[in-house]
């Protein structure tokens, strides 16, 4: 996030305009401020208090009318970061997270942490610089998410004021402005909505939001939560067809290294179902011509050896 967009942001919420999605980017940006450099400020927790008080205490006689949370805003960033640093941080960083586009078509993700989203249409998802501290991103429209499993760090998705929070499993995330919904295909998650009503769901559990009510029902996991292309058929195709086809399919760049022509001619035929994972798919094509992969996620890269 850069610093302009940071401060229209702040703006809006102080005139009451601004948007769920907005608050969302707002505290999203507060907590990883707080996580990343509260220890670099204060000398202990007594300190941190006594400045915020003095700090909240100048800003609102300041403000001729004053909101508590653009005081409380403006406070951390002051306490945390300071004027000077705040400035050098964001010079420095240029952005607070990543962002992730869909566009037109379905949009294949590999998160720093192996978590792997198939963005649906016209979707949006962030997520910090630090992802593998926090796994926190932020969901604008509806993606499937297969999460890498990892006890010691939570995964969170944050849609419309809601939280959804899980260690591993899978499930798809629908968050338009006026309604949301969540499907549980593997494992189980919990979901706090933005009336603060706390839900476990499981398997073919599905969650439906709208404004301040929330419905739990059962329903079987839809198929079309994976908005995939259909299945993948190889009819006695080339190797290095199939490997331009999974390029394409799942957004991922191929670099071939020290493999022959003789073995990139050899000809595969292979039907996969539409909800394969590229790592899926990559391991039983090991099966039928030698092979090894490896991934290079922050180029979204694959390298065939």
């Amino acid at each position: 996030m850069k610093e302009a967009h940071f401060k229209t942001l702040l703006k809006k919420y102080q005139e009451g305009k601004a948007t769920a999605s907005d608050k969302e980017h707002i505290r999203f940006f507060e907590n990883q401020l707080k996580k990343k450099n509260a220890n670099q400020i204060f000398t202990n927790d007594q300190h941190k208090e006594e400045l915020k008080s003095s700090i909240i205490g100048v800003i609102n006689r300041k403000i001729s009318k004053p909101s508590f949370y653009w005081s409380k805003i403006a406070a951390i960033l002051v306490l945390l970061l300071g004027v000077h640093l705040y400035r050098q941080y964001v010079s420095h960083s240029n952005t607070l997270y990543n962002e992730v586009t869909s566009g037109p078509e379905v949009k294949y993700y590999i998160l720093p942490d192996s978590t792997q989203v198939w963005l649906n249409k016209s979707s949006k998802l962030q997520f910090a610089n630090h992802f593998n501290e926090t796994r926190d991103v932020i969901l604008e429209g509806e993606a499937f998410f297969m999460v890498k499993k990892d006890q010691n760090h939570p995964f969170k998705v944050r849609f419309e004021g809601n939280e959804l929070e899980v260690t591993g499993t899978q499930f798809t995330v629908n968050s338009k402005k006026t309604k949301q919904e969540v499907a549980i295909k593997e494992g189980s998650v919990t979901v706090t909505t933005t009336a603060l009503e706390a839900y476990d769901l499981k398997v073919n559990n599905v969650l439906k939001i709208t404004g301040q009510s929330s419905v739990k029902s059962i329903e079987e996991f839809p198929r079309s939560g994976y908005w995939s292309q259909g299945a993948l058929l190889f009819n006695n195709m080339p190797m290095h067809q199939v490997l331009e086809i999974v390029s394409k399919r799942f957004g991922q760049t191929i670099r071939i290294e020290n493999i022959d022509k003789g073995q990139l001619g050899l000809r595969i035929s292979a039907k996969f179902t539409e909800d394969i994972s590229v790592f899926d798919l990559l391991n039983s094509l090991t099966h039928i011509t030698p092979f090894t992969y490896e991934l290079n996620i922050e180029r979204q890269e694959l390298i065939i050896k």
